[in-house]
């Protein structure tokens, strides 16, 4: 049996009669317990990952946190999981941010996007406390202030740049760092600037730090890298009109490997 060996879990193999098996369990019998489409993670996969992203970030000189994507996958168990080891949660629906409390994931572990959503998402994510909300246009920047000043609270926030770095290597719809995107304040037409400038008017709105991602299911890391430089550069200049930026979130969705094919073990 031929399959992308290491696109699969750590413990795949082939079992009887040449079907697929994780750990001790095969496929087919989970689909036949639970039906199809099926998805699982797998602890012996997923919990080196998480080892292997946080050790990449030790040598970094400040503060540093490990955040997991609500929408990637979301249950009770796995957000228990996450929470007993120390990762924030990003979510950008009402039920993703309640789904993660009611795991254990502290307030101010919880990341909420804004990106067109609802007031209604928005103000249930200031109800929450949340640590921080993540602001993608000039016009998303009134939720936060709207829900500040009604509840009378400081509201930390992130400014979502557009780094006008198109990733090549993956689906049209997966990108999200080039210039014509839908998502993210574009930093070469002035638009992060302006929308920093309309925060910071506003008392109740902390600008806590920048976010920025290029796009999903990318394989060519230096496009993180360019990315990474743009939005420090922004930094750089911002903290030279006015303050420095406390907090840097460089979002990653990097591609899995499929293209070299391998013999599963037995």
């Amino acid at each position: 049996m031929t399959e992308p060996a290491h696109i699969l879990p750590e413990t795949a193999r082939s079992g009887v009669c040449g079907q697929l098996c994780i750990g001790e369990v095969a496929l087919s019998q989970l689909a036949e317990q639970f039906g199809s489409l099926l998805t699982f993670y797998e602890v012996a996969t997923r919990a080196p990952a998480v080892a292997a992203n946080r050790h990449g970030l030790v040598s970094y000189p400040g503060e540093t946190a490990s955040v997991s994507t609500a929408k990637a996958f979301a249950t009770d168990e796995l957000l228990r999981s996450l929470a007993s080891e120390g990762l924030g949660v990003n979510g950008v629906f009402e039920r993703e941010l309640a789904l993660a409390r009611a795991a254990g994931f502290p307030a101010e572990r919880l990341v909420f996007h804004a990106n067109n959503e609802s007031g209604w998402d928005s103000r249930f994510a200031r109800q929450l406390g949340v640590g921080r909300i993540g602001i993608d246009n000039r016009h998303e920047s009134k939720q936060p202030a709207a829900i500040a000043r009604h509840t009378g609270t400081i509201v930390s926030n992130l400014l979502r740049l557009n780094p006008a770095v198109e990733p090549y290597d993956t689906y049209a719809y997966r990108r999200a760092g080039q210039l014509d995107a839908m998502f993210g304040l574009p930093i070469e037409t002035g638009d992060a600037e302006a929308a920093d400038a309309c925060c910071a008017i506003v008392p109740e709105l902390e600008v806590l730090g920048l976010h920025v991602r290029p796009g999903s299911q990318v394989f060519d890391l230096m496009l993180y890298q360019r990315a990474i430089e743009r939005g420090f550069a922004f930094a750089r200049d911002l903290h030279q009109q006015r303050f420095a930026f406390p907090s840097a979130n460089a979002r990653q969705r990097v591609a899995r490997q499929f293209r070299t094919w391998q013999r599963i073990r037995p």
